[in-house]
């Protein structure tokens, strides 16, 4: 270690500085006698955050930067080449009350530095000496100002801790009354279902045509789920066809039913799988209203409509179906098909 005598600043280069520019010729000689020039290289820490606040630094030259631990790393607080930037001990105006000071801050060289150093004790000795009135008001600041600090801060986390609750509370009931409304949606299909099942025993479906159905049944399901997106006008479209395909198999109120079986995803070519099941009916006469009723003695088709106008007045002789007028765009047949 050498034992030369360390570089000091004379009262004249410290009164260049902004922090000592008013202090009287003998406060800046006692601090010239009191402090001296330290030099730290690129990337060197000037004081860690934590340790016991010792010494009190002005930055002559070169570049330092200050930053503070944070969950999750180090946050930078600011970075700085002016000349007559301090840091270090900011508390060295305390007095000693058995309470430790330490650096509030890590100070890291960016580049090369060159700092006057003061040691905080004897620093804070001094200013008490020559500025008792400011040493009250900065005390009061210093513990009013983080009592009042302190109190806005807790606080607001008691407010960004009821926010973060009310979320997540609102997050836990949205999907129970989802789940809610899901059980009661399903409650009602089943009972809905459970009566569909009881007109579908009743129908005169053969076993093997009533496992038929249920396979379509599944099928269409399958087919809702891997259903692709429609635009309006291709769902229009096919609402259209399989309007058209009720027509002309003498379902009553297709134009009700289309909607509904193309939203599930279903098309003609479903709609003619389920007549080919209904059609392997058991043999003998057929009564007009059976699902195995052929074209022939279908409802009119598309050929055979009235023209627009005498449509709603033409009649039929009471054993061929007759048209009652359009409830929309299309006939409606009442002696057609009705699915079992």
């Amino acid at each position: 270690m050498s034992d030369r005598e360390p570089e000091r600043l004379s009262p004249k280069q410290l009164r260049t500085l902004f922090l000592f520019e008013s202090l009287t010729d003998d406060q800046l000689a006692d601090l010239a006698q009191l402090g001296r020039i330290v030099e730290y290289p690129a990337g060197a820490t000037l004081a860690s955050e934590g340790a016991p606040a010792s010494c009190f630094l002005v930055l002559l030259s070169g570049m330092l930067s200050m930053s503070r631990r944070v969950q999750g790393g180090e946050i930078e607080l600011v970075r700085t080449d002016n000349c007559g930037a301090y840091t270090g001990a900011f508390g060295f105006y305390i007095p000693d009350s058995g309470v430790p000071q330490v650096y509030p801050a890590t100070t890291r060289a960016v580049t090369d530095c060159r700092l006057f150093e003061l040691p905080a004790g004897e620093f804070g000795r001094k200013f008490r000496e020559w500025f008792p009135m400011a040493l009250h008001f900065l005390q009061g600041l210093s513990t009013t100002g983080m009592d009042t600090r302190d109190t806005v801060e807790r606080h607001e986390r008691l407010v960004a801790l009821g926010s973060v609750t009310a979320g997540l509370t609102h997050e836990l009931n949205n999907p129970v009354a989802a789940v809610s409304r899901a059980t009661a949606t399903l409650r009602d299909r089943l009972a809905g279902m459970r009566a569909e099942l009881g007109t579908l025993a009743r129908s005169a479906l053969t076993p093997d045509q009533l496992e038929a159905v249920a396979g379509l049944a599944g099928e269409a399901l399958d087919e809702r789920r891997d259903a692709p997106h429609l635009s309006p006008l291709e769902v229009s479209d096919r609402e259209e066809e399989l309007a058209d395909w009720f027509d002309d198999h003498g379902v009553a109120g297709g134009w009700e039913l289309a909607p509904t079986l193309v939203g599930a995803g279903l098309t003609v070519a479903w709609a003619e799988r389920f007549a080919e099941v209904c059609r392997r009916s058991t043999s003998g006469p057929r009564s007009p209203t059976r699902c195995g009723r052929s074209r022939a003695t279908a409802c009119s088709t598309r050929s055979r409509r009235p023209s627009a106008a005498s449509r709603g007045s033409w009649r039929r002789p009471s054993s061929t179906p007759r048209w009652t007028g359009r409830r929309s765009r299309r006939s409606t047949c009442t002696s057609g098909w009705t699915p079992p």
